[in-house]
């Protein structure tokens, strides 16, 4: 399964800092990858969805960004902190 993140914004550029940003994560559960290598930069003000067929990680991602599970591998950003040891609450 591979993993590929489109962005139609014309305003974000790649070198503004994301608000939100995933950089190579990785979650694993019983030792099957749920969601392998993502790269994903969301930028003040812009619109995303996340499409796809069922098992490919939707709601996994959605739950990396929001803190209730730790990546495996990789990084969680917000306004350019690392989350990943930050409690969700």
């Amino acid at each position: 399964m591979s993993q590929t993140v489109y962005s139609t914004s014309q305003t974000a550029t790649t070198t503004a800092q994301a608000d939100v940003e995933l950089k190579q994560v990785v979650k694993v559960f019983d030792q099957e990858p749920a969601v392998r290598g993502l790269d994903l930069r969301i930028h003040q003000g812009e619109f995303f969805s996340i499409l796809g067929p069922s098992g490919c990680g939707k709601t996994t991602t959605l739950r990396l960004i929001a803190g209730f599970e730790v990546p495996t591998a990789g990084q969680v950003l917000i306004q350019g902190i690392n989350m990943n040891r930050t409690p969700a609450h």
